[in-house]
């Protein structure tokens, strides 16, 4: 009778290699043990497999046959240790084997076949003949589903190595892509820096030079042209330049020396203006002229109105009530961008005369 020494003792007399093939036969994971535990654990599958099924194959078959397997592809696998194969070759090389064994069981089968038949025949028992013979079918069918188990088991780990490696590819290249653009940034961000302080150094170059080559300005004696120089008024600063303008152009001025004779003229938000400036930006008139007018924001709805409310003064001339009229308007059309825009200005005058007959909620 089997047990657990003898099965192990006919075990043993496989090498390492023998015993993996015998192993992966009964499901068993042989990576990285050592002869003697695999051993056991074969040992303790087989008798388990014996004890539920009492007609298979004993353990000394199977050796003999994982013997036979190896003698013909003239690999030892008896009394000595063999290295494992390499990662590489393990699914072709066990593929091989189970397909060897599988040829040896069908061998195997037919031999044992034969046998039954003839000691059933011999006895005149065919019902004892039938009822081995299913025995023997359960067994070659878990035999076959072990092997096609270990089959799946093999690929399947193939497969997983594969996909490991091809992800790792993909991880290396995803990084030196990352690190390419980084570095291409970096580049970027350099080059935009050299081109900038080159060229602020060239401002910085043009300034001085152009302060170096900027002639000075003699101002002639204002004593005689304050007098003709309006006064200025917050509520009409663009008239205070025009009339401005008008006398600098009759006095023969020079543009640089406009800013310096008109602040004498200026007060309010125009001479805090004036204050906040440099000596070098106070030179340029138009500049100056601009900055005050923006202090003195007016919209285009503040001319509309004013266009509308305007009356003549009691020491102007119909000519002069006429000409503010037409500048007021003017200023009013050229704030809505409808100057050189004839739907723009019919909607602007029907939009004011739909507002003005609407009660005030609407307005």
């Amino acid at each position: 009778m089997e047990d657990l020494t003898s099965c192990i003792d006919v075990i043993s007399q496989l090498n390492l290699d023998g015993v993996k093939k015998l192993g992966e036969i009964f499901g068993v994971k042989v990576s990285g043990k050592k002869k003697a535990i695999l051993c056991d654990e074969v040992a303790r599958i087989y008798l388990k497999e014996k004890d539920k099924n009492p007609s298979a194959k004993s353990i000394h078959d199977f050796v003999e046959e994982i013997k036979i397997l190896n003698q013909k592809k003239s690999v030892p696998v008896l009394d000595s240790d063999t290295e494992e194969p390499t990662s590489g070759s393990l699914l072709a090389t066990n593929a091989q084997v189970m397909k060897d064994l599988s040829g040896a069981l069908a061998k195997s089968d037919k031999v044992r076949e034969d046998d039954e038949d003839i000691s059933v025949y011999s006895q005149g028992s065919r019902r004892s003949r039938g009822s081995r013979r299913s025995a023997y079918v359960v067994d070659r069918q878990i035999e076959l589903a072990k092997l096609e188990n270990v089959k799946r088991k093999m690929e399947l780990e193939a497969e997983l190595k594969r996909i490991e490696l091809d992800r790792q590819h993909m991880e290396n290249e995803q990084c030196i892509k990352r690190m390419e653009i980084e570095l291409r940034q970096k580049e970027l961000e350099m080059d935009r820096e050299v081109k900038m302080t080159k060229l602020n150094a060239e401002i910085d170059s043009e300034r001085v030079a152009a302060k170096q080559l900027k002639p000075k300005v003699e101002l002639r004696e204002t004593k005689n042209i304050l007098p003709f120089l309006p006064e200025f008024n917050e509520q009409s600063v663009e008239e205070f330049f025009e009339v401005f303008e008008d006398i600098a152009r009759i006095q023969k001025l020079q543009k640089p020396e406009f800013v310096e004779i008109m602040q004498c003229k200026l007060k309010g938000r125009a001479a805090q203006v004036i204050r906040e400036l440099n000596d070098e930006d106070r030179i340029d008139y138009d500049s100056v002229k601009k900055l005050i007018l923006e202090a003195y924001v007016t919209s285009p709805e503040s001319y509309r109105i004013n266009f509308r409310t305007i009356s003549r003064k009691y020491t102007e001339t119909y000519l002069d009530y006429a000409f503010r009229l037409k500048k007021l308007f003017n200023r009013w059309i050229d704030g809505i961008g409808a100057q050189n825009n004839f739907e723009l200005l019919r909607e602007a005058v029907l939009m004011e005369q739909f507002l003005e007959k609407s009660p005030p909620d609407v307005q």
